[in-house]
């Protein structure tokens, strides 16, 4: 529900242990993408890499479910080296799925060094500068990253410059996304998508689109090109789904344009109240935005 609340389409989605994942799955097969953690519990995050039973436990899931990646796990530099690390690059290559790395750039390129083959989701974007996870991009064309847990890309809803050439140059390789790594998170997809889709109306919007998904239900800009003025809004459709809940809204006068983000729950009321005030303008729809620009 709380996916579904915050306009979501798809999720890719792990946990430990993997039934999480599962229970999940089954409840909204539409939404969830699994993904195959090799931590049976979260304890093991530091261990994994030198236990062989991890390598049994991934082959019996994989045969058992199916799978879109294994991860996230977390590996780093030469350990990416070792004997459970190379299984788990063959597993990803025998059941043509992606490897989702927690990884730092050498970790990230001990892998392809493994198999060259190999669809790596880079967690994080590495926690790494935009112009080095630029290169990495440039350097191996099956590398992705996600910008879970990372704000650096876009400080009080204006991209970083130096982010915005990256995203610019690879737009297809970059998805969106959060971290729940603790319960309490979950509470935050929905603020976390809605800053998401702020910062994105600051790229263009072919751009937008192909970080985004082709994100929620309407976008669009107005521009007042003599004023130095623009506009946009990524819209989630809530109280009106039809085209006159568009955004940017003018006012019926054309004076006044407005974006607006979030819900006036009573605003049925305060129409009720414009209505006998004789104040109302000849209502296009029935969006909340209206209500608030009338």
């Amino acid at each position: 529900a709380l996916l579904r609340k915050a306009g979501l389409k798809r999720a890719m989605v792990s946990s430990s242990s993997d039934e999480g994942t599962q229970m999940l799955y089954a409840e909204a097969p539409d939404l969830i993408i699994p993904s195959l953690r090799p931590y049976r519990m979260r304890g093991e995050l530091s261990t994994w890499m030198h236990d062989d039973s991890v390598v049994a436990m991934l082959e019996q899931r994989l045969a058992k479910y199916r799978y879109a990646a294994i991860g996230e796990y977390h590996i780093y530099g030469k350990d990416a080296d070792l004997p459970v690390m190379r299984k788990v690059v063959g597993l990803a290559k025998k059941h043509r799925i992606f490897l989702h790395s927690h990884s730092d750039a050498d970790a990230i390129e001990r892998q392809f060094q493994q198999d060259p083959s190999a669809r790596i989701l880079w967690a994080h974007s590495g926690f790494d500068a935009p112009d080095k996870v630029g290169a990495m991009l440039g350097r191996y064309p099956n590398l992705w990253c996600d910008l879970a847990f990372r704000s650096d890309h876009a400080v009080m809803g204006r991209i970083d410059p130096n982010w915005r050439k990256t995203f610019i140059a690879y737009p297809e390789r970059f998805v969106v996304g959060t971290d729940t790594f603790t319960p309490e998170r979950w509470y935050y997809i929905g603020e976390h998508a809605n800053w998401t889709r702020t910062w994105l109306t600051g790229l263009p919007t072919d751009v937008a689109e192909r970080i985004a998904y082709r994100g929620p239900d309407d976008f669009g800009v107005w521009v007042d090109a003599d004023a130095g003025i623009a506009l946009a809004h990524r819209r989630l459709a809530i109280v009106d789904l039809s085209p006159a809940g568009h955004q940017p809204m003018l006012s019926e006068s054309g004076r006044f344009v407005l974006v607006f983000n979030g819900e006036i729950y009573n605003h049925l009321e305060l129409r009720e109240q414009l209505v006998k005030q004789g104040r109302s303008p000849a209502w296009r729809g029935h969006s909340d935005t209206e209500t608030l620009l009338a």
